[in-house]
């Protein structure tokens, strides 16, 4: 068969004008919802161009009520990947390949193709936590290319997945932009393992709120997400990255510069947080945020993680000013806080994998 050996690329500015009846999903890690959610319903420009429909586990529904592009909803920071609804394969025993390779090949999944992309439209099919086998979808893309043969089945070069989800309902078929790099998180020069999901980063920043003059310290700063994203939502006097591996402040300090981070003074240093005293940028009570992402014991091993966990929480009591806060992601069930720390909030956050808590404590 021919094909256009050009390589296909997203438009992200493209305008979606035909918008009635269009349902989008703002997918993300469990326990970010209302994030996205809040995100949306406070976003200046966008909460009057866009109706939310409802919240789920991982999932926020959306519809459009004004034209958007797909750059109108990269604004938002705490999403994962936006997902276009094709429309529902009913549960069956068996992949109804004739259903769904017809929501594959539709005027809908041909109409935002070829408004939002350049060169030939080109998908990647791919069914979520459940095994497939190669000749059922091999089947469905056959039957969808016979309907449609400008649209096509390339998984190395495609800049669009059609995503199949196993819900209630049925089996939701998403067509999802496959945008990297992520235009919100260009400023990722380099990484470290372990590194915290950039929306996570950012729904942590949100929940830490926005105080005036702001003091804000990650004592395991790894590559700095969090205090970046802090610092983008302005009120920041001064950031200090610090981390006990000299590559993570150092790579730290790379991608705090690309953000541009020019609101605060930056101070990195390569140490243990228990050696906070040291840190001759660190005032003594004078922190108004600590938020962190220490070793959850999973990607990185934790002899004793509930000695870590109270050895932090009393670093944080000694440190933060009154009315200070801390955010912290906590895998423990418990924990022992000094009396001068209160719970403000602690809600189960999907890590990659795991679980933990995704909890605010403030300083009395």
């Amino acid at each position: 068969m021919a094909r256009s050996t050009q390589p296909s690329t997203l438009r992200l500015d493209a305008k979606v004008s035909q918008v009635a009846g269009l349902r989008i999903h703002l997918r993300t890690r469990r326990g970010l919802e209302a994030f996205v959610r809040d995100e949306l319903l406070q976003h200046p420009t966008l909460n009057d161009r866009f109706k939310l429909l409802k919240v789920s586990a991982g999932c926020v529904a959306i519809t459009a009520t004004a034209s958007f592009s797909v750059g109108d909803l990269y604004q938002l920071r705490t999403f994962g990947s936006i997902h276009f609804v094709l429309g529902v394969v009913p549960t069956s025993k068996d992949i109804d390949v004739a259903a769904l390779a017809k929501l594959i090949a539709s005027p809908l999944t041909q109409r935002i193709c070829s408004k939002l992309t350049d060169g030939q439209p080109r998908y990647r099919l791919k069914f979520m936590r459940a095994k497939v086998p190669y000749g059922t979808a091999q089947a469905v893309i056959n039957q969808a290319f016979a309907q449609c043969p400008d649209l096509l089945n390339d998984p190395r070069q495609a800049p669009w997945a059609i995503d199949v989800y196993p819900e209630k309902i049925g089996s939701s078929v998403e067509l999802r932009p496959r945008v990297s790099p992520d235009p919100r998180f260009v400023y990722r020069a380099d990484d470290v393992p372990a590194s915290t999901h950039p929306p996570l980063a950012a729904a942590m920043a949100k929940l830490a709120g926005q105080t005036d003059n702001e003091v804000v310290w990650d004592p395991f700063c790894g590559s700095g997400l969090e205090l970046i994203e802090r610092s983008l939502l302005g009120g920041v006097q001064a950031i200090i990255a610090s981390d006990i591996a000299p590559k993570a402040v150092e790579i730290a300090r790379l991608n705090l510069e690309k953000a541009g981070v020019t609101n605060a003074s930056v101070s990195t240093h390569a140490c243990d947080f228990r050696e906070h005293q040291d840190i001759e940028d660190l005032p003594a009570g004078g922190v108004s945020l600590m938020i962190t992402n220490p070793p959850l014991g999973r990607r990185v091993r934790v002899a004793d993680m509930q000695g870590l966990f109270e050895e932090i929480f009393k670093v944080a009591a000694r440190n933060l000013r009154k009315g200070g806060r801390l955010v912290i992601l906590n895998p423990l069930k418990r924990t022992n806080a000094p009396a001068s720390l209160k719970l403000q909030s602690g809600d189960p956050v999907d890590v990659g994998g795991f679980e933990c808590r995704l909890e605010k404590w403030v300083k009395l």
